[in-house]
């Protein structure tokens, strides 16, 4: 699940970032639970609380971490997009 959400976190990146010069990975273990984020410096015209501008891999993204008990975010702000993954180890 962790490598499926990333590398679909990494294409959105590379495919929806209007004018990104960089994309940030972090992977960090904390606790019984590694920690993804994939963020970016672009501008994207998603609005992703209220769902609208959601496409599959977002979705997919969320269900895959549903899938082992994970949770994944999403965040946009004026200096980027990121995705945010935590799952389970184990």
């Amino acid at each position: 699940a962790l490598y499926l959400i990333y590398k679909e976190a990494l294409h959105n990146a590379v495919k929806h970032a209007k004018g990104a010069t960089e994309v940030c990975i972090r992977l960090n273990r904390i606790g019984m639970a590694v920690w993804l984020e994939v963020r970016d410096n672009g501008t994207r015209q998603l609005q992703v609380q209220t769902g609208k501008g959601m496409g599959n891999g977002l979705r997919n993204m969320k269900a895959r971490a549903d899938s082992v008990g994970g949770v994944v975010m999403y965040h946009a702000d004026e200096v980027g997009f990121g995705v945010v993954a935590t799952l389970p180890i184990g």
